[in-house]
């Protein structure tokens, strides 16, 4: 992709670790979306409690995700970092609750995983508004976002098929999204 720009080799470099992101994001974002609750209603019987913890989760972390800028701006880390610490405890959240054999403690991982996860929105938003100009943002998003959905189909087809081979599989399917994040 051609980048001349006023930052050039920073926003190459920014695209660079986007294009990486965007792949393992998809898993992650459609592991976290759509098989966590699966689970928890399939594998653990989970009642509507359990149920509205896991589904609130992303609204949560959104939520959070204000005072998690407010206070991380006022620390100095540089963007990448604050963006790269929630990302990481929800993909080590998700593979602790492939680990889980008890419904409270999976809830309570895939609810930090969730949360963690919709945290970090807002330090990505801000890191494409410093590295990238205005005039080629959309363009330089386009690629990172197809791979990630890209991703997140084929990862949502695999991980299906191998469940439907056997519902236990599941610890293998959080283990892959947890690695992811």
């Amino acid at each position: 992709m051609d980048l001349k720009v006023h930052k050039p080799s920073i926003a190459r470099k920014t695209y660079q670790y986007d294009l990486l992101r965007g792949g393992f994001d998809g898993i992650l974002d459609t592991g976290i979306e759509t098989f966590c609750l699966f689970i928890a209603i399939r594998h653990f019987n989970a009642g509507s409690g359990i149920k509205a913890i896991i589904a609130s989760s992303p609204w949560v972390g959104m939520l959070l995700s204000l005072i998690l800028v407010h206070y991380a701006s006022k620390t100095g880390r540089r963007k990448s970092l604050c963006a790269a610490l929630p990302a990481f405890l929800s993909g080590a959240c998700i593979f602790f609750s492939a680990q889980s054999n008890w419904l409270e403690v999976f809830t309570l991982f895939t609810f930090i995983a969730y949360t963690s996860k919709s945290a970090l929105i807002p330090f990505l938003t801000s890191i494409y508004s410093d590295n990238y100009p205005p005039d080629k943002r959309g363009q330089l998003l386009s690629n990172p976002i197809r791979l990630t959905v890209t991703c997140s189909i084929l990862f949502s087809f695999g991980a299906s098929w191998v469940l439907d081979l056997n519902l236990d599989n599941w610890t293998i399917i959080f283990s892959l999204i947890g690695l992811s994040g």
